[in-house]
């Protein structure tokens, strides 16, 4: 069965499980309130069936897997995250390729990544002397990054990264415009043990 559905429809309790053929449409309902169709699925059997036979289009292997947050001092933001939150500091990593000392605190399933730039002239250097401190990015972990900018190559969005560069912890990343994606700047994210 398919239906269309609209921003603010996405947590009626009416609908069964939803099979998406792409992540990407679910961000360009809830962001620019553009109606998508979806397959609706009644049981796991149906989901299950997709998966086996290799429907590469489903959101199997995305997650969130962390918030960004650009900041001028990563000892004085993390005195707030640590001792008056309460989080685990798991690593901080300096990552040249990015021009960025990285704070990773553990938050449940994922985490937060407090962002200090190694010199005003890198991309978050930037960020900060034209924003202030504050949300960076979001990160979507996937499975095949290279498959996941195919796709949106395909599709026309408008991508920073045509190609993975090194992350944090060794990951390829690759971020896309927040032309969009309403606004957002996405990161996406394969881990290195992938």
């Amino acid at each position: 069965m398919t239906k269309t559905l609209q921003a603010g429809q996405l947590s009626n309790p009416g609908l069964h499980t939803v099979f998406i053929r792409e992540w990407h449409c679910i961000m360009r309902v809830l962001l620019n309130n553009a109606p998508i169709e979806v397959q609706t699925l009644t049981d796991s059997t149906e989901t299950k069936d997709a998966k086996a036979h290799g429907d590469s289009h489903t959101t199997a292997g995305t997650r969130l897997d962390h918030v960004a947050i650009a900041v001028n001092s990563l000892e004085e933001t993390l005195k707030f995250y640590e001792t008056s939150l309460g989080l685990t500091r798991l690593d901080i990593e300096v990552v040249e390729e990015q021009g960025v000392r990285v704070a990773k605190l553990e938050v449940g399933n994922t985490h937060i990544e407090l962002l200090e730039p190694l010199s005003p002239d890198t991309p978050v250097g930037k960020f900060l002397t034209q924003r202030g401190p504050g949300l960076h990015h979001i990160c979507i972990g996937v499975e095949d990054i290279n498959e996941r900018l195919a796709c949106l190559k395909a599709t026309g969005t408008k991508l920073i990264n045509e190609e993975p560069k090194i992350g944090a912890g060794g990951a390829q990343i690759a971020f896309v415009h927040p032309k969009s994606t309403g606004g957002v700047l996405v990161e996406l994210s394969q881990s290195k043990a992938n």
